[in-house]
This record gives C-alpha cells, sequence and structure tokens, in this order.
C-alpha cells in the first residue's frame, strides 16, 4: 500500500510542476510579463472588490503576515498596489 502511495504522491508532484511551469510561461508571454507567479497570486488574493484583512489574504496565501507585507511592499513599488496603483 505504501507503494501506492508514493506513486500517486510522485503523480501528484509532477502535476503541480507542470502547471506552476505553463503558468510561468503564459504569464511570461502575457501583457502582465513584468511579474512574477507570486505578484500574480497576491493580487488575486488580494481582489479587486471584497476588502479582506491582511490576515484573511495571508491565510489565503498560505503565508504569514510577514511575507505578505513584503509582498505587498514589492507591488507598491510596483504601483500596482495601494493608493499610488489608482
Amino acid at each position: 500500500m505504501e507503494a501506492s502511495l508514493k506513486e500517486i504522491n510522485d503523480y501528484l508532484v509532477s502535476v503541480f510542476n507542470d502547471i506552476m511551469t505553463i503558468e510561468e510561461t503564459e504569464l511570461k508571454k502575457s501583457q502582465f510579463s513584468d511579474l512574477s507567479i507570486k505578484e500574480m497570486h497576491t493580487i488575486e488574493a488580494i481582489g479587486l472588490h471584497n476588502q479582506k484583512t491582511a490576515t484573511e489574504v495571508a491565510k489565503e496565501l498560505s503565508i504569514t503576515g510577514g511575507t505578505l507585507t513584503i509582498a505587498i511592499k514589492n507591488l507598491v513599488k510596483k504601483r500596482l498596489c495601494g493608493k499610488s496603483s489608482q
């Protein structure tokens, strides 16, 4: 049974890695080529229409509050987040 679980895990890891590669490749071909996958996911988690707390966004991204703070600061520098983006 453990061999089956390992095989399933290996397949899932492979599929996940393939998805990440496809996502990165397509992002680089898009109008958002200057964004990283992490930045795109952060923007998506913040959302446009529903206000969320930083804790809610960090939880959705499975990151710490400190990591989210750094991500937001980088997005603000790129003028993609915060008052300067409006």
